[in-house]
């Protein structure tokens, strides 16, 4: 059963939908598999040059599907979080833009799949929900890691402790959101935010990207992640080309 789907609303933008809508896109490791094959795929393609993550039926996700999970053996568990830390760590590690477009409710792993996105596109009646601790659970799926950097900690310990849900004007107002829109214009924006990541050379934008994502780096080592990525970017063809177009434009002022 193809628990995603897969669309291209531009030529260069690939937009993967989960697909489990009667389930509020319940995560399953199986629909955690396709996601990341669909995703692995478009990092190889070069005609894909930004990814979009979303939900069909006007919900991002509603999280661990807790039927399953309830299940679990103790035999069971160190595989499922392995499986689970595997695809944070490889969203958080896509070369190219990752969006997520948030309409509905994305909620406990859900909520962490779109923070581990480079951006978050939300409706303003969508929602974040932290839930965990109604289950006597701790937050997962990167959360812990995400959250305090995108909110601040004194932020996220209010989230996730007393609040544990946040609609769109809230996200938009504290930076758990990067773009809050109308609802119906959610996937709109965050095509339109793809397509203007699509722009930027995708070798210097992964190597950005992969800096901006160390943890505990001095300066020192910043810097010096910094010159090695520098001189890929240097000697690639995109740079050339770059230079080309700049000193074009220049003579014709």
């Amino acid at each position: 059963m193809d628990l995603i789907l897969i669309e291209r609303p531009r030529p260069d933008i690939l937009r993967i939908v989960m697909n489990r809508p009667e389930r509020r896109h319940a995560v399953t490791p199986e629909l955690r598999a396709q996601i990341l094959d669909a995703m692995k795929a478009g990092e190889v393609d070069p005609s894909v040059r930004a990814i979009i993550l979303t939900g069909s039926g006007g919900h991002f996700s509603g999280g661990g599907d807790i039927e399953r999970i309830s299940g679990l053996t103790e035999a069971d568990i160190p595989d499922y979080m392995k499986g689970l830390r595997r695809f944070i760590v490889a969203l958080g590690n896509c070369t190219k833009p990752l969006v997520a477009a948030v309409q509905g409710v994305a909620a406990g792993g859900g909520a962490g799949f779109a923070l581990a996105c480079d951006f978050i596109v939300m409706g303003r009646g969508a929602t974040f929900v932290f839930p965990f601790f109604r289950i006597g659970l701790i937050p997962d799926a990167g959360i812990l890691h995400h959250l305090p950097r995108r909110v601040g900690l004194a932020m996220a310990r209010q989230l996730l402790f007393i609040d544990q849900r946040v609609d769109g004007a809230r996200s938009e107002r504290i930076g758990l959101a990067d773009f809050v829109t109308d609802d119906a214009r959610v996937q709109e924006e965050a095509v339109e935010l793809a397509t203007k990541l699509a722009r930027h050379p995708p070798q210097a934008f992964g190597l950005t990207k992969a800096i901006l994502s160390g943890e505990g780096q001095s300066l020192s080592e910043i810097l010096v992640a910094e010159a090695k990525a520098q001189q890929l970017c240097l000697q690639s063809e995109q740079f050339k080309d770059g230079v080309a177009a700049f000193m074009k434009k220049g003579e014709g002022r």
